[in-house]
């Protein structure tokens, strides 16, 4: 489904991202000001990780490095634009709930290490791979989105490429990266 706002919308909305299976999916919050912390996990069903580390994790693009929630951290808000890596434990839908965005949405990119981004689709509708690689056409290396998907490589996922000529649909909640170029930029 989808739901585009023309003007401004007040209130509290709930998205529900169905994941058809219990590997890793990148995710980006369609929904503004959802926490996640130790009962985010528990009642979505969040792979409780191994060890302290959770199944929600973020990217950092200074030092290409995964970083994981761990137990007992603090409440985090997930960042609408803000790519997010998530694992159920089971097949199911994670509820978002809070506010929509219906305005543009300008995420920084910088070039420190190898200059990816983990982003995504902030939006309640679908937008096209073309309109993100056309507007950001100074600020990356190559129009190129890499969507991960988890049933490629015999199931064990892969990043497929897509660039501007593919004009991919980006689902809601759909999350993907962009790499940077020296310049960097929004």
């Amino acid at each position: 489904s989808s739901l585009i706002v023309n003007g401004t919308a007040t209130g509290n909305f709930k998205y529900y991202k169905y994941l058809n299976s219990s590997n890793w999916h990148l995710l980006s919050a369609p929904i503004g000001g959802q926490v996640y912390n130790d009962a985010f996990v528990t009642d979505n069903s969040i792979d409780p990780g191994t060890s302290n580390n959770r199944a929600i994790g973020t990217y950092t693009t200074s030092n290409d490095q995964w970083n994981y929630m761990q137990v007992g951290d603090a409440d985090a808000t997930f960042s609408q634009g803000k790519g997010y890596a998530v694992k159920k434990s089971t097949v199911g839908s994670i509820e978002f709930s809070g506010s929509i965005k219906t305005n543009d949405l300008e995420i920084p990119l910088v070039a420190a290490g190898n200059g990816f981004r983990l982003i995504g689709n902030p939006y309640l509708s679908p937008i096209t791979s073309a309109s993100i690689l056309n507007r950001s056409d100074s600020a990356l290396d190559t129009k190129t989105i890499w969507i991960w998907d988890q049933s490629a490589n015999s199931g064990e996922g892969a990043y497929l490429a897509k660039v501007e000529d593919d004009n991919w649909n980006i689902a809601p909640a759909q999350g993907f990266f962009v790499q940077a170029d020296a310049d960097a930029g929004d």
